[in-house]
């Protein structure tokens, strides 16, 4: 059934998985993996169904619970798969995949409230991944956005330290930033910011970390 999956041929690992229910019906690997099936199919309402049966066995596992919120995601109840992350949180506080879907959860949503639980999960994220370049960057832009020029410059000064070989093309668009941030210019740092993280976003050490 893996194997079909990994190479696409979604029926055939389907049917497999339900093969692999009927011998082990007490093992959430058979319902968690015909959840993935039914996620890939884009059948979203047959994939929740699955994934519950096997978050049913077995609450706290991070990784069904990822994709059961997926499955809420793709039919547009984000509200529902924030709810399962964060339960997912208390016995798991600390999980990478976790933290950075719960932020990009919020960071859909338009009010402050959801803007302000974003950076916190960015800043938890952060700090349970040293060294991750994609959190470090997304707090950055979190803090712009949020108009706290000091949390947002003490973050950029920490990039090149970390990652000395940025892209030479970002370099200008860096250095205006951090001149707009020690002016206390957050309004004038978007923008350059914005592409210094593009230029990233094709960088080895980026997709590493994503």
């Amino acid at each position: 059934g893996l194997a079909y999956l990994e190479e696409m041929k979604l029926q055939e690992a389907e049917t497999e998985f339900k093969k692999f229910i009927e011998l082990s019906p007490d093992d959430k690997l058979g319902y968690a993996n015909l959840g993935l099936v039914y996620l890939r199919m884009g059948q979203y309402e047959k994939a929740e169904e699955r994934l519950s049966e096997a978050k049913a066995m077995d609450t706290a596992d991070p990784d069904v619970n990822l994709l059961l919120a997926t499955a809420y995601r793709l039919q547009g109840r984000n509200k529902e798969a924030i709810e399962v992350l964060e339960e997912t949180l208390e016995k798991n506080p600390e999980h990478p995949k976790v933290l950075f879907e719960l932020s990009e959860l919020y960071a859909a949503e338009q009010d402050s409230e959801a803007q302000m639980k974003r950076q916190a999960y960015l800043e938890r994220l952060t700090q349970a991944t040293p060294g991750n370049l994609v959190p470090m960057i997304l707090l950055v832009e979190s803090y712009i956005k949020q108009e706290d020029a000091d949390s947002a410059l003490s973050e950029l000064e920490k990039l090149p330290a970390q990652f000395p070989e940025f892209p030479a093309e970002s370099m200008p668009y860096f250095n205006q930033v951090l001149e707009s941030l020690q002016a206390g210019k957050t309004d004038e740092a978007l923008i350059p910011f914005t592409v210094f993280h593009n230029y990233q976003k094709v960088t080895y050490p980026y997709q590493d970390g994503m």
